[in-house]
């Protein structure tokens, strides 16, 4: 969005990466997991057994549950759609309009860095209404004081800051709080939270729709030989579900199956 990094810079060659480390890559949906049998089944009706399983599958969106949002408002699943939302932003500046808005939903890490991107692509000549929307009352309450730097950071700017509201309706040109409140908004941007994925719970890896319950060595606790890796598990004491974490969790789990083939003690992960 800030035209910091190209779209080619953070794809990689999927096929490359993979031949060159001598793996297989099937591109389909797990639909179940049989424990018992050691077997996952694909949505092609496929069939494949395991000796160990990585489960990384990461989260679900919440932009379901709130209606007219997966249809009217722009996710960051991937990076077609920060694509997306860079050109609608484009596009929203080039229009000569009396006013600009734009929605951004949710103001966590995710939400916050978004809007940083913003302003750094259009700060110099800044001609959007941003409202922010979020049902925490202060911005990153774990952090003393990040309200307030943030706020004073961004006072120069249109930035409306709805804290503590909550979102129950997207329309194409419109966005509707809990509280009555009608906001215009051009350009909606979710950035609204996440759910544990169904699958974890149909595959008895977590309980009520929670998150895979893990132990420190990444391991399941419903199976030893299926691993877990990054937002879909919860440890014994739960961590943040951010990229810093995940990235030597996939480190540990890899040299932890190995340690378990070779009857090795298994190493802990430590945030």
């Amino acid at each position: 969005i800030s035209r910091g990094k190209k779209s080619e810079q953070l794809r990689h060659d999927r096929e490359t990466l993979i031949e060159r480390m001598g793996h297989h890559f099937i591109n389909n949906t797990v639909t179940a997991i049989n424990k018992q049998q050691q077997t996952l089944t694909l949505a092609t009706g496929e069939q494949l057994c395991y000796d160990h399983l990585v489960v990384a599958i990461g989260s679900d969106s919440l932009i379901t549950k709130v209606v007219g949002a997966k249809e009217y408002a722009i996710p960051f699943n991937n990076i077609a759609d920060a694509e997306k939302a860079s050109l609608q932003l484009q596009r929203l500046d080039s229009l000569n309009l009396p006013e600009r808005p734009i929605t951004l939903i949710g103001a966590s890490i995710e939400g916050l860095e978004i809007l940083g991107e913003i302003i750094r692509r259009y700060e110099r000549q800044w001609r959007f209404k941003v409202t922010v929307i979020d049902s925490e009352p202060v911005l990153l309450k774990k952090y003393q004081g990040l309200d307030a730097f943030i706020k004073q950071q961004c006072k120069h700017l249109n930035i409306n800051w709805m804290l503590g509201n909550k979102v129950v309706e997207v329309c194409k040109d419109k966005v509707i709080l809990d509280n009555g409140t009608v906001l215009n908004s051009r350009l909606t941007l979710w950035c609204g939270g996440a759910k544990p994925h169904s699958l974890l719970t149909s595959a008895e890896l977590a309980n009520n729709h929670r998150y895979a319950a893990s132990r420190y060595t990444l391991q399941s606790i419903a199976a030893p030989n299926i691993w877990l890796a990054g937002d879909c598990l919860e440890l014994p004491h739960p961590i943040a579900k951010q990229a810093y974490f995940a990235l030597p969790m996939g480190k540990l789990v890899a040299e932890n199956i190995y340690r378990s083939q070779h009857s090795k003690t298994l190493k802990v992960f430590r945030a």
